[in-house]
């Protein structure tokens, strides 16, 4: 099941988008099927945005994901849950005659950002709750800084580091930052630690302790 809603203006952009699907599943060339249980998005558009106002507010919530079968996931093939709210800030890029890479590099000078007002993801015995602000850097990647709830992170990182996801010196060093941050959990629950993020120069960071670099972005 499949319904797509699109609210127009006459003679302008679309105001609004609403996508609902229930058992979708989408081929990827070359890596397989990913299929949602039940996928739900919403936008609402401002052309006329300001500076310091957004063009774009989103939400969307997928539960759960299945992953494609021939590649190896550290925890696992199916996402329980992901969520996210946000919105894009900044003058609504023009598209006429100009590259993604020029209305990239204009809607960066003019300011622009993106505002995670929630992150969910809920994927093996893990759980990340977080808020972040990002913008791009000279180069056109992902910056920025927030703050995150991480219940379950031991198990998690062992995965991550037995699957060769990240180094076993990060996972020490991850695991001693969170462990000092974490509260005391009560009996039959999992570890849970409030940290602050930082992604610079394409690197993932926990209070300053280094936990993945993320693959370049190609305009």
């Amino acid at each position: 099941h499949l319904h797509i809603r699109l609210t127009w203006r006459p003679n302008g952009p679309p105001r609004a988008a609403d996508i609902d699907a229930v058992m979708l599943a989408v081929s990827l060339p070359g890596r397989g099927l990913v299929s949602a249980g039940q996928l739900s998005i919403h936008a609402d558009f401002r052309p006329d945005a300001r500076h310091d106002q957004a063009f774009v507010t989103f939400s969307a919530s997928v539960e759960p994901l299945s992953l494609p079968p021939g590649a190896r996931f550290a925890l696992g093939r199916q996402i329980g849950e992901l969520a996210v709210e946000g919105a894009l800030n900044g003058p609504w890029p023009s598209a006429e005659g100009s590259s993604l890479t020029a209305r990239a590099t204009a809607w960066r000078d003019d300011g622009g950002s993106l505002e995670l007002r929630r992150l969910l993801i809920a994927w093996g015995e893990a759980r990340l709750d977080a808020t972040a602000t990002l913008a791009l850097d000279e180069d056109l990647q992902p910056m920025g800084a927030g703050t995150g709830k991480i219940t379950g992170f031991g198990v998690a990182l062992d995965a991550m580091a037995a699957n060769a996801v990240l180094t076993r010196s990060a996972v020490q060093a991850a695991k001693a930052v969170l462990t000092l941050l974490a509260n005391t959990p009560a009996d039959d629950q999992p570890e849970a630690a409030e940290v602050p993020l930082t992604l610079q120069f394409r690197t993932l960071s926990v209070r300053q302790v280094p936990l993945a670099r993320l693959p370049e972005l190609d305009w």
